[in-house]
């Protein structure tokens, strides 16, 4: 999923590819820089794989997938699985 995210393929989710993500979902570009400030833990001003699925796992209430409620797992999935839709629809200027 996170491939169909990171557009440029540098295994980083930057503010310009988030944004456009964000925006194709109906979110206002100016929310994205708030989000992905608290997605990128390392301060670095790109979303790493690793970075974005602990913030989906704590936007659940878990810090480990493996020990998900099967509820929340399918949850999770089904956020995945539309961000994925959405990527295919982004198209970045």
């Amino acid at each position: 999923m996170f491939d169909d995210l990171d557009r440029n393929h540098d295994s980083m989710l930057s503010l310009k590819e988030f944004t456009a993500l964000s925006m194709a979902m109906g979110v206002p570009e100016e929310h994205s820089q708030p989000v992905v400030s608290r997605i990128d833990t390392d301060s670095n001003g790109v979303m790493s794989e690793s970075e974005l699925l602990a913030f989906f796992l704590l936007a659940f209430g878990c810090n480990d997938f493996d020990v998900m409620s099967d509820e929340n797992q399918h949850k999770l999935d089904g956020v995945l699985k539309n961000l994925k839709t959405f990527a295919g629809l982004v198209v970045i200027p």
